[in-house]
């Protein structure tokens, strides 16, 4: 009987610590699991752009890695704009992740319909290595515009800048110098180079009010010209001037040069002209530099050179519009701490690498050093990029900025294609951004 009873004793001893054991591992390993393994879809809201298949890429294998889903709902710019703007207004959940244009910044994080990252992870700083441009993730209530010290909301997703692609073999050919350094340059070559219509000496994208502005803006700031003085200290419009005068003139003295239908050029026929050998130079988007090399679109791979968009000799002053693209978490998003561990995980230097790989622009300064320093051809965009960072300027921040992108692009195009003259097309844009701030 004793020895019955002693059995039992033992048996239920060896139970109880069993029990606390398998307690101990269980605990024990979901501490050790990080968050972002834990299994949710996230939803994000995303702009259909050159560079969305690189991160495509990236969003498998983050699934891959971690067990959870991205459900990606594609745009076009301006639907996504207004998407976003729903969603923010109504409250809805229907996106745990939102992607904005930098111009877009005083409205979801000003307004309040972004959550600020430290409610979510009190701990989280960006890398130092991340680029973030004109702090265009942060925003500062006292200042009412972003700034270094504001609260952060964004997180960097695609470091996209305007670089200046251009035919070196054939400027070399023609023994004129590479890259092209000023706008002097670039009219020499497109006169002597211009062959249509096999060959376009110069391309100008002028169809869609976002487009038109945001390529025009690198002209008429490396000519001295501006829109406003210096904002957010001086928001004093400076659109009224000799300086904007020339800047479009030159556009309408290049137009010559350029393929037909100058009113209805996209960004997306300047990278086909390119791709296909048959322009010489232009400005676009250093998300499109894939494509340069890229057999399946490229007749010509491997041909185009990238470098910082000219200068004005007599002013000698480079500059392109910054920015890229930034992620916010929206304010009644449903999977708030997934989404941020996400974003968190795309910044890391193994996933932009990848990112790189796969044809994106990466946000961290130390891979674009790794990949230029490789010498490889494949990653001269890297060595122009880095090379661009000094001179790259942000646009106003400004709730006004999309109505102020229509004054001026129609105006633009309005001139370009004649309906217009050159002062009437500068006067009507300053006359309008002046009634937009008035208001």
């Amino acid at each position: 009987m004793l020895n019955s009873l002693i059995r039992k004793k033992e048996l239920v001893s060896k139970l109880i610590v069993g029990i606390v054991g398998l307690a101990v591992v269980v605990i024990s390993f979901s501490i050790c699991v990080p968050v972002w393994a834990q299994k949710e879809t996230v939803v994000l809201a995303i702009h259909a752009s050159p560079w969305l298949p690189a991160y495509k890429k990236l969003m498998k294998m983050y699934e891959e890695e971690t067990g959870n889903k991205i459900e990606v709902r594609e745009y076009p710019h301006r639907t996504l704009y207004e998407k976003e703007i729903i969603a923010a207004v109504e409250g809805s959940d229907a996106y745990d992740i939102m992607h904005f244009d930098p111009a877009w910044t005083p409205f979801f994080m000003g307004m309040g319909y972004a959550t600020p990252v430290k409610e979510i992870d009190p701990t989280f700083e960006l890398p130092p290595e991340i680029l973030d441009y004109g702090y265009a993730g942060r925003w500062s209530f006292e200042e009412n515009y972003c700034t270094p010290d504001g609260i952060l909301f964004g997180v960097p997703v695609n470091a996209n800048i305007q670089l200046y692609f251009y035919r070196g073999d054939k400027l070399k050919n023609a023994g004129l110098g590479t890259p092209p350094q000023t706008w002097e340059e670039v009219i020499t070559a497109a006169e002597k180079l211009h062959n249509p219509p096999s060959f376009y000496g110069y391309s100008i994208i002028t169809v869609a009010r976002v487009q038109a502005t945001y390529f025009w803006l690198p002209v008429l700031w490396s000519f001295g010209g501006g829109i406003f003085a210096d904002p957010p200290g001086d928001w004093t419009i400076t659109m009224d001037s000799k300086e904007a005068r020339e800047a479009l003139e030159f556009d309408l003295m290049m137009k010559k040069y350029c393929p037909p239908g100058i009113g209805n050029t996209s960004q997306s026929d300047v990278l086909s002209y390119l791709a296909t050998g048959k322009l010489l130079q232009a400005i676009n988007v250093s998300a499109t530099y894939p494509y340069m090399d890229n057999p399946e679109f490229a007749t010509e791979p491997g041909k185009v050179e990238f470098t910082v968009p000219p200068m004005k000799k007599d002013i000698g002053k480079h500059v392109m519009v910054g920015g890229g693209w930034h992620a916010i978490i929206p304010k009644h998003a449903r999977h708030k701490k997934t989404a941020l561990n996400f974003l968190k995980w795309t910044l890391t230097k193994k996933a932009q690498l990848a990112y790189a790989e796969a044809g994106g622009v990466c946000v961290r300064k130390d891979v674009f050093m790794q990949l230029a320093a490789t010498g490889e051809r494949k990653w001269r965009f890297c060595k122009a990029y880095y090379d661009a960072i000094p001179y790259i300027k942000m646009r106003p921040i400004t709730m006004k900025w999309p109505k102020i992108v229509d004054a001026v692009a129609i105006n633009f195009q309005n001139a370009l294609t004649e309906k217009i003259t050159v002062d009437e097309a500068i006067g009507n844009m300053a006359r309008k951004i002046h009634e937009i701030m008035e208001k």
